[in-house]
């Protein structure tokens, strides 16, 4: 995966998951495991699901919750991992 672009990235087709408030609730069927993201998570994950451009992202992340641009593409690049490994 490169720093600006995060196409393809998507969902597997074996995981369910829920809007539940301002959180997400994801159920990997394959191997039974459940994944929770917070208001944050959420919200980015989101955003990554309408954009594969992760400069856009971050953008959106730093006007929205003002933080720096560093930390927000770092928080990115933290939970695309995460992602991939646990639900992509």
């Amino acid at each position: 995966m490169n720093d600006t672009s995060l196409a393809g990235f998507e969902i597997a087709d074996g995981v369910l998951w829920q809007s539940v408030q301002d959180e997400i609730v994801l159920l990997n069927t394959t191997n039974q495991e459940y994944y929770a993201l917070d208001s944050v998570g959420a919200r980015m994950l989101k955003l990554l699901l309408e954009s594969p451009d992760i400069g856009a992202v971050t953008d959106c992340i730093c006007v929205e919750y003002h933080i720096d641009a560093n930390t927000a593409h770092s928080d990115l690049i933290s939970l695309v991992g995460r992602l991939k490994s646990a639900v992509c």
